[in-house]
């Protein structure tokens, strides 16, 4: 009998220990809308979701958004102290054509077709990240057409091999007119 409760409690401990190292694998803090609304100092937020990017330590970031910016944070930085500014877009002007093309050639692959892509518009990005000085870069809005879905990114010419925020398919159906 005592076997028995031995391999009962045995059984037990494994299975929640699983069940647990499962849950703490998955699980993701959700930045608080009030402390991401303190530090940017903006106090109508709304919240948008997961994003994507490279401008922090962790590619896990999380974004809010207003009617003419979106906010991104490092979904992991605690205390929160770095965010990403988009300014709404400007239409992409003539003298940047060159930049449109170096980000149309980078994204083109076997798999995804020039006609697959579309630069929208151009966008200014204010960058804060703690313990550096704040700049500002230029960011192009594509839209990428893959597997009957559209996606939205916003990436930089300068550095295409660094400097983008991938917002998804929920990102092109909210902010495809950003």
């Amino acid at each position: 009998m005592k076997k028995v409760m031995y391999l009962i409690g045995g059984v037990f401990v494994v299975s929640f220990g699983w069940w647990g190292l499962g849950w703490f694998m998955t699980y993701e803090p959700t930045p608080s809308k009030a402390e991401v609304e303190n530090l940017v100092r903006h106090f109508a937020l709304e919240e948008f979701g997961d994003v994507e990017g490279d401008y922090f330590e962790s590619p896990k970031n999380y974004a809010y958004f207003t009617d003419n910016h979106l906010y991104v944070v490092d979904r992991l930085e605690n205390p929160m102290q770095s965010y990403v500014v988009i300014d709404r877009g400007k239409p992409v002007p003539l003298l940047a054509q060159d930049d449109v093309q170096r980000i149309l050639d980078d994204y083109a692959t076997e798999t995804l077709a020039p006609e697959d892509l579309e630069v929208t518009t151009m966008h200014e990005v204010t960058v804060l990240v703690a313990g550096s000085p704040p700049y500002t870069e230029q960011l192009f809005k594509v839209t990428v057409s893959y597997d009957d879905k559209k996606h939205l990114s916003f990436v930089s010419p300068d550095q295409l091999d660094r400097h983008r925020l991938n917002f998804f398919t929920d990102g092109y159906e909210m902010f495809s007119d950003f």
